[in-house]
Order: C-alpha cells, then sequence, then structure tokens
C-alpha cells in the first residue's frame, strides 16, 4: 500500500464551490484510508478558513508553495503548471503516489525512475463551460485595463488548451467527461471516479421545510444564475409566497457578477424574495439544502455537479438544464428529477413541480434514495480500486 500521497492542485481550497470541497473530502477520505497527504499548491493556505468552512481540520502533512512573484501568474492554471516544475519535481520525489486534479503539463516533469502507474490524473470536467450573460460589454474602465494586463500576461488563457497525456491514467468524474476526453483530447479514459459526497451529513430526517427554492454555485458568470433566477421568476407566479435562496463561492469577478443579479431581480420585481450568500460554510449549506425544496440547476454542457446531489440528500426536487451532467446522470435523464431546456420551459417545470408539492402529487424519497450513489462510503470503494 501506498502511504505517502502527493495532491496537485491549482486552485484555492479556502474559496467556495464544488470543486475546493471535493478535494477537501477527498483529502480527509485519503486520511481515513491511513495515507499520509502531501499538497503542491500555488496558493497561502488558510487553515482557520478552511475548517470554518469544512466543519472539520484536514490533515496535510507537507505543503509545496511557491514565492509570492509566481503565485501571481499562478491565476491561470495552465500557465502555473509551466512554472511550478521546481516544486512537483521536489513533491514527486518524497511521495510514493500523485493524483493531479484535472492534470496536464506538470507529469513531463516526473523524475525519470518515478513509476508512471503512480502518477494519476482525477478530471473534474472535459470542456469550458458557456455563459448566458456578456458582462464584458458592461465593463468600466478599471476592468477593462485588468482584462487588457491579463491578456498580455496570459492569465486568460483557454483550459482547454491544456494538454493531458495518454501515457497516464486519467479517471473523469462522470460518463459526460469520459466522453468528451475520449472525443476531443483523443485519450482513453479510466473508467468513471465520482464526487466523494457526504451525503450522510445533508440526509433529510423529517425536518421542516420552508417555501424556499434554492441555486447552490459559485458566483460567476459560466454559473448562469441569471436563467435561475428568471426561472423562479416564471415558475413562481402562481406561488408567490416561495422565496429564492443563492448560495455560493466568491471568485474574482462575482462582485460584478452580483450587482448584475441584483439588477435583474429588481428589474423582474422579486429582490424581496431573492438572498445571496456568499461563501457559505458547510453548515450554513445544510441548513439551506435541509429548509429548501427545490433546486435549479441552470448550468449548461458541464458535468454533474455536487450541489444537486447534496440537495437530493437533503430532500430536494432537483430541475436541471438537460445539456449537464446533472440532469443526464444525477438525474438519469429525468428518471429521480426535472429538466428543461430553454427558461420558459423551466418556468413551466417549476409551476409543475410547485403544484405536485401542493398536491403531494410529487414527494423527495426517490431523490433521497438516489443520492446515496455518490455517497462517501461508494466513492471510498472506489477510490480504493483507483489506488491500488
Amino acid at each position: 500500500m501506498n502511504k505517502k500521497i502527493g495532491l496537485v492542485v491549482m486552485f484555492r481550497l479556502e474559496a467556495g464551490g464544488g470543486a475546493p470541497r471535493l478535494v477537501i473530502d477527498l483529502i480527509k477520505d485519503l486520511n481515513l484510508l491511513g495515507y499520509t497527504v502531501s499538497l503542491l499548491n500555488p496558493f497561502k493556505l488558510d487553515y482557520n478558513h478552511i475548517e470554518k468552512m469544512y466543519n472539520d481540520p484536514i490533515k496535510i502533512a507537507k505543503v509545496y508553495g511557491v514565492n509570492p512573484i509566481k503565485r501571481v501568474f499562478c491565476k491561470n492554471s495552465i500557465l502555473g503548471r509551466k512554472i511550478i516544475k521546481k516544486e512537483f519535481k521536489k513533491m514527486a520525489k518524497d511521495v510514493d503516489m500523485i493524483i493531479d486534479i484535472d492534470g496536464g503539463i506538470v507529469h513531463k516533469y516526473l523524475p525519470k525512475n518515478f513509476d508512471k502507474s503512480k502518477y494519476i490524473v482525477w478530471r473534474f470536467a472535459a470542456t469550458k463551460s458557456k455563459s448566458a450573460n456578456n458582462l464584458k460589454n458592461k465593463r468600466g474602465i478599471k476592468r477593462i485595463i485588468k482584462d487588457f494586463i491579463k491578456k498580455i500576461l496570459f492569465l486568460e488563457q483557454n483550459k482547454t488548451k491544456n494538454s493531458l497525456s495518454k501515457k497516464y491514467r486519467v479517471y473523469p468524474i462522470d460518463e459526460m467527461a469520459k466522453k468528451r476526453l475520449a472525443k476531443i483530447w483523443g485519450l482513453s479514459p479510466e473508467e468513471i471516479l465520482p464526487h466523494t459526497i457526504h451525503t450522510e451529513d445533508f440526509l433529510y430526517k423529517g425536518q421542516k421545510k420552508k417555501n424556499q427554492i434554492a441555486v447552490a454555485v459559485r458566483f460567476a458568470p459560466n454559473k448562469m444564475i441569471e436563467n435561475s433566477i428568471k426561472i423562479f421568476y416564471l415558475g413562481t407566479k402562481k406561488y408567490k409566497k416561495y422565496n429564492l435562496i443563492i448560495a455560493g463561492g466568491i471568485t474574482p469577478d462575482s462582485e460584478r457578477y452580483i450587482e448584475y443579479l441584483v439588477e435583474l431581480t429588481k428589474k423582474l420585481g422579486i429582490q424581496d424574495r431573492v438572498k445571496m450568500i456568499k461563501n457559505p460554510s458547510t453548515e450554513e449549506l445544510k441548513n439551506i439544502m435541509l429548509e429548501s425544496k427545490v433546486l435549479i440547476d441552470s448550468q449548461e454542457d458541464i458535468s454533474m455537479a455536487m450541489a444537486p446531489v447534496e440537495s437530493m440528500a437533503a430532500g430536494n426536487i432537483i430541475l436541471a438544464h438537460k445539456s449537464n451532467g446533472t440532469y443526464q446522470e444525477t438525474l438519469m435523464n429525468g428518471k429521480f428529477g426535472f429538466g428543461f431546456e430553454s427558461i420558459k420551459e423551466g418556468g413551466e417545470q417549476m409551476e409543475k413541480i410547485l403544484e405536485g408539492l401542493e398536491r403531494k402529487t410529487i414527494n423527495n424519497k426517490k431523490s433521497i434514495k438516489r443520492a446515496d450513489f455518490c455517497s462517501e462510503k461508494n466513492f471510498i470503494k472506489r477510490l480504493k480500486e483507483v489506488l491500488e
């Protein structure tokens, strides 16, 4: 058994969102299995903040960081991977196995004597998701200058240009990612390694529900929160007692996006029924899920998300865009929830769900049962197979 595992993570772990939470839970599960975990990450870790957000402290034996100058360029994962060569080599010499989150480039820097079977990639997504609105048209002078500097410094490269190698094992997070890694990247991915989600922490046990609908994603344009707001508006015209809670992590462009969302709620006249919560802790998110009846996932053309699974465990009905992995895989093309292809259809489906809940022709029993497929126990079982 390999006792020392190194993780390559090119984003901030204390930032809100599904990806950091997946890594945090992966670390916890590796510790549970008896592995010592080291981390290569270009950003400073705020352990107190991480513990507050995720309830438990994480156990990391060693962190391989970079100097402040390198850190600036590591904000772009492509460029960052090219300049962490020295730090990556150090970690590779100290560990028995490496799990590279999303992967790319750094495999070229593995020591010559490193066992290739002990370097694997866990790929969260295969393509870059779309964005519904065009915030670039609303940029101020400061933002235009900032975006220009980023472009000059190559800080806005398209992530799909990231190179993976056929020589190493790549584990996609779902079937959608598996198919696209084969089609777009020309790879032969392994069988999927789904999310690690502590569904038992969110499990619905008959708690009283509010007339509340939830959205749980990062406050970022590609999450298409504006579409979820419009669906909420259309779907609750007959059910105005319902409120919308939007909970998500914050990214560099979040504040500008939030301003856009606030303007939209005012335009639709629903600002008093919409609340936004930034960087919710796991406990706050759990309470939001347990108190809600429905969750909307308007993201398009992406792999299955983490929050909908937690939301199903918490007894929510899921309404998701039909192009994303949540609908296709988590909901099994509508077997365990509802889907839509347009905002209008989403509003109609929302009204149908609320009517069904009112008349008790729709319940959450199937949702709760389905959430178990991504439970911690099932993930650990699969993780053991990958690591052996």
